[in-house]
């Protein structure tokens, strides 16, 4: 089997159905951002960003079991009810936790109206809960176009919020709309894997014992990821008035959909995918190295243009009541390029059972994220923020490719990169060059036009690309212009 084509063909069905999601999602947000004032857009995602705080303690590494078991050909049925038995217990205690403490954290923050934010935000909990564990499901078991359908699902349940934002209710609205928006997702996520998933009956029992140890690094991981990415939100609302956490979320959206979109939904293959060749014995490296090619020719222009046009960016989509989030964003985008040229090497070292290299690099970003937010942001405001996302991206890309390429000989694409990030810099002066004489949308077209055409001049696609691609026939041509075959 050509396991860099099963790869491409995944990826090309989860990359369609989460740009189409995360499309739907970012207009929504966008809307939801105007239409609300940014003090009240700062409060509900304070609100959100407990939650998913929340989610650490009721996913406990669950879903990465899922994955990560699921094509190791063990009894399904007796798998499944266990992680729905562990799910199950944690989402009633820590949902009861959160309407609990909601008065004292609204306290905490000082800001009076939390305290029922966080009340609705308990109730959302559950049904996110289980809309992510049946992904996770859905995702172990490689039905990626039944994990497309209930990202794009999702996607589209999110206007209800600006629905009822519509209807006058105000930040109320909003919240309540959440609460409608994943219990619907949720919905739609079981009916999808009770009506098209088979759940095989045969193979060995569960390893408990296995399963716990692989979830632990996989809570771990969750725990140290959320903080590295949300845990600067709560610092934010603590340190800063509740717009910045507007401000800082309107960056972190901007660069995680435009740069992170597609590496991560690639991952959503790679990773069960690597899982089932590392069970079948087979070569990895090949695979790893050609899907991790495409990911830096995607994100990286995708961050390099978004460092070039931050402000025309936040102008464009959001708004000029958001444009002082701009200079913020042209700095996390060096951190968000560097998170999309690991992505490839993340998923690799949970395909081949060796979570606690992401343990260890999740943790030791969390860590000094919170550390460098705490003494910066008081000094430097928002911009301490990004300046602490960059630090700690550096540092985790050099751990995690460091422990993965030198401790178990995987061949990183070195070339692509460079090739890449040439093509991407002259792109960069391209862009500064119109910037004053075009509007946003030309400036993309031709940003694109500018890299896609240098990176076939430095002979960045080979015959195996084409072939991966389906786009065999087009080989001679290409081979007779630009490229030569190696």
């Amino acid at each position: 089997m050509d396991y860099t084509k099963k790869i491409f063909k995944g990826s090309a069905i989860v990359v369609g159905g989460r740009m189409l999601s995360l499309g739907l999602t970012l207009v929504s947000m966008v809307l939801l951002a105007r239409f609300l004032k940014p003090y009240d857009y700062g409060i509900l995602n304070l609100g959100m960003a407990i939650m998913l705080f929340s989610y650490l303690f009721v996913d406990l590494g669950i879903g990465y079991s899922a994955v990560y078991f699921i094509p190791k050909k063990i009894n399904e049925a007796k798998f499944l009810r266990l992680l729905a038995k562990w799910r199950a217990i944690a989402t009633i205690i820590v949902s009861g936790l959160l309407i609990m403490l909601s008065d004292v954290i609204s306290n905490f923050y000082h800001v009076s109206e939390l305290s029922w934010i966080l009340k609705l935000f308990a109730l959302a909990l559950v049904f996110y809960s289980i809309d992510f564990l049946v992904q996770s499901i859905i995702q172990g078991y490689q039905r990626f176009k039944l994990f497309m359908i209930s990202d794009v699902a999702l996607g589209l349940t999110k206007y209800l919020p600006i629905i009822l934002v519509l209807f006058g209710l105000g930040i109320f609205g909003a919240t309540l709309g959440f609460v409608v928006t994943y219990g619907i997702s949720a919905l739609i996520t079981t009916l999808l894997f009770y009506g098209f998933i088979r759940v095989s009956k045969e193979g060995s029992a569960p390893n408990t014992n296995a399963i716990k140890n692989y979830a632990m690094f996989g809570f771990l991981i969750f725990v140290f990821y959320t903080l590295y990415n949300f845990a600067t939100n709560l610092i934010v609302g603590y340190f800063l008035p509740a717009d910045a956490v507007g401000f800082f979320t309107i960056s972190w959206q901007a660069g995680n959909y435009s740069i992170l979109a597609v590496p991560v939904a690639i991952g959503a293959v790679l990773w069960p995918v690597l899982s089932e060749m590392h069970f079948k014995k087979e070569d990895l490296n090949e695979s790893f190295r050609r899907i991790t090619k495409y990911m830096f020719y995607i994100s990286t222009p995708a961050a390099i243009g978004l460092i070039v046009l931050s402000e025309r960016t936040i102008s464009f989509i959001f708004g000029a009541e958001y444009v002082y989030a701009a200079p913020l964003l042209s700095i996390m985008g060096l951190g968000f390029l560097l998170q999309g040229c690991s992505a490839g090497i993340d998923n690799l070292v949970l395909g081949i059972g060796k979570p606690k290299l992401m343990t260890y690099k999740n943790g030791i970003q969390a860590a000094l994220n919170v550390i460098l937010c705490i003494i910066l942001i008081p000094v430097l405001g928002l911009i301490g923020t990004g300046i602490s996302f960059v630090i700690v991206s550096i540092i985790g890309a050099i751990l995690i490719n460091y422990w993965a390429l030198k401790e178990y000989g995987f061949r990183y694409p070195f070339k692509a990169l460079i090739k890449s990030l040439f093509a991407a810099l002259i792109m960069a002066l391209t862009l500064k060059f119109f910037y004053n004489d075009l509007r946003f949308i030309p400036l993309i077209i031709i940003g694109a036009i500018v890299y896609f055409a240098l990176l076939i001049l430095l002979r960045g696609f080979d015959r195996k690309d084409l072939e991966t691609m389906g786009l065999e026939k087009y080989w001679v041509l290409l081979k007779s212009k630009v490229i030569k075959n190696r």
